[in-house]
Formats: structure tokens, C-alpha cells, sequence
């Protein structure tokens, strides 16, 4: 495309309240390396593979590394949604005014961090777990987990949490309330939700939850986030243990 700045800039704003999505006018646009700086700043969060497909995106961060601190934080936690997200991409966001972004961003797969998912839930969640209990009380526990924290559990039946519930209880809790309360659900509705949220803690739940099905979580251990792999990972072992016994 040889469009000047100013038709592309025109294009951008007879299409900018229309759907982003692949094959679109805004698609062609954020991966036009000739779209106006401004225009692709806008274009950043709504269409991130497409961002990073083009050859100015680098350019951009280098010369305003600002671009990626004034994106809306739930904008950059759905760019974290893609485990192809590129290693440069994710480093920009990684320093990201929102504690929640940065922590998304060290998640991601193309970080590697030096990290593990048992760490992680020893430092987050609660021994007071009611999900967890439940897991003792029904040996379904992940071996690996039981082994890590050498809890004592006491009965209790959780409260069931619907689609509903469970999405005004997150609100404002950190990352570790959030994997619990993902992890609690048995709601089917619920359980597909949080798996596709933009919150890895969310999906972290998911696939520690008893209810979640082998086939989620086989789509899980391919996730953006290292947590969210490793932990279905551990699972699908624990559980191809018990179908070969």
C-alpha cells in the first residue's frame, strides 16, 4: 500500500467504531507500516498480533515508550492473551504502570521466567483454601501440590458460585482471590468464561479446579502464561497416573 498519512488517517476514522478483527480496514491499517503514529497508538491494544506483524511497531515503542503506559490495563492484559505475542511486545508491557499487567507480563511464555507454578501458589493462596479442602476430602488433589505444601485440611462444602456471582466476586481482589475463586467453580457457563479470561489468576483457577474437564485442559497447557501451563500440565499427568493404574 502506498497510502499517504492523511488517507490512511481518513480510512481510520470512517472504520474506527467497527469491530477490529482479522482481515478487517482496521486490521489492513495497524499492519500498514505507513499508518500515522498517533493512528497505530490507538490501534495497539485492539489488534495486538496485527501491531506486532508491523515493521514501524518497533520503531514506535523505541521513540515514545509512553505508548504502552497510556493503554487501558485490560486492553494489555487481552494482548497477553496470545502466547505468540513477541518477546519485544511483552518486555514493553512488562513496565506497565498496573501491577497486574507487569505480573501478566512476567507470566508470559515468551519471558521463560525462572519460575514455578507450586512457588507461586505457596506465595499467593491461602492454607484456608475451601477449595483445596475439598480436594483433600475427595483425594483429588494434585499429588505434586499435596506433596509441596504438607497441609492439614478441614471439611467444608464450598458455596456454589454461578457465572454471575463469580464475576462480581473477582472484582477487586488480586491475583491469588481471583485463582481461588476460578478455581471453586463448577458452573459450566462459569468454568468457559474464566477460561478465556484476560487474567491468567483466572485461568490458573481453571485449571486447578476438580470440575475442569481433560479437553480444557489440554487447550490450557498451551496458554500465554507459563502458571497456566505448567499447571495443566501437572494435572493431565495426574490424571493419565490414575487412568493407567
Amino acid at each position: 500500500m502506498n497510502d499517504t498519512s492523511a488517507t490512511l488517517r481518513t480510512l481510520f476514522e470512517q472504520h474506527r467504531n467497527q469491530k477490529a478483527r482479522p482481515g478487517s480496514a482496521l486490521d489492513d491499517l495497524t499492519r500498514n507500516p505507513n499508518t500515522p503514529p498517533d493512528v497505530l497508538e490507538l490501534l495497539l491494544a485492539r489488534l495486538p498480533a496485527s501491531f506486532c506483524a508491523n515493521p514501524a511497531a518497533p520503531l514506535l515503542l523505541l521513540e515514545d515508550p509512553g505508548v504502552i503506559g497510556r493503554r487501558h490495563p485490560e486492553r494489555l492484559l487481552r494482548a497477553l492473551r496470545e502466547p505468540n505475542t513477541p518477546r519485544w511486545f511483552v518486555e514493553a508491557i512488562a513496565i506497565h504502570p498496573a501491577p497486574s499487567v507487569r505480573e501478566a507480563a512476567r507470566q508470559h511464555v515468551a519471558l521463560e521466567p525462572d519460575i514455578s507454578v507450586e512457588g507461586w501458589l505457596q506465595e499467593n493462596l491461602s492454607p484456608r483454601s475451601r477449595t483445596l479442602r475439598r480436594w483433600w476430602r475427595e483425594g483429588r488433589a494434585p499429588s505434586w501440590l499435596l506433596e509441596r505444601f504438607g497441609w492439614k485440611f478441614v471439611d467444608e462444602v464450598p458455596r456454589p458460585m454461578d457465572f454471575w456471582n463469580w464475576r462480581d466476586e473477582r472484582r477487586g481482589c488480586t491475583p491469588g482471590q481471583r485463582c481461588v475463586l476460578a478455581s471453586s467453580l463448577t458452573d459450566p457457563t462459569a468454568i468457559r468464561a474464566a477460561a478465556r479470561s484476560h487474567h491468567p489468576a483466572d485461568r490458573l483457577g481453571v485449571a486447578l479446579s476438580p470440575s475442569v474437564t481433560r479437553q480444557r485442559l489440554h487447550r490450557l497447557k498451551r496458554d500465554a502464561s507459563t502458571l497456566v501451563r505448567f499447571a495443566a500440565m501437572a494435572r493431565l499427568g495426574d490424571s493419565e497416573k490414575l487412568e493407567n493404574k
